[in-house]
């Protein structure tokens, strides 16, 4: 929407080049450049709240080992955590119909 409003004020309008002086040739490169930079430093955020995320959990289940090594607590976490994921399926197929 930017560059195709610059380029159009510019070349058919008359607009000043106000954008740092760049012209309607070289502004989509300039875009270009800004869209690569977001995503980078994006992709750079994820990977580390993802990194986080999965440290969290992998260092939550090392500290709960013990206490799950007893049979009747292996099996009362397991159902419970079936029925969460049955929750999460419900949840997803409601969310889905509407």
């Amino acid at each position: 929407l930017f560059t195709g409003t610059y380029i159009l004020g510019t070349v058919y309008l008359g607009m000043p080049r106000w954008c740092l002086g760049i012209g309607p040739q070289g502004i989509g490169a300039v875009g270009m450049l800004v869209n690569f930079a977001v995503a980078f430093a994006l992709a750079l955020v994820s990977i580390v709240i993802a990194t986080a995320v999965h440290l969290a959990i992998v260092l939550g289940a090392s500290r709960i080992g013990g206490w799950l090594s007893d049979p009747a607590r292996t099996r009362t976490t397991r159902r419970l955590l079936a029925l969460a994921m049955v929750g999460i399926a419900i949840w997803f197929a409601v969310s889905a119909g509407s």
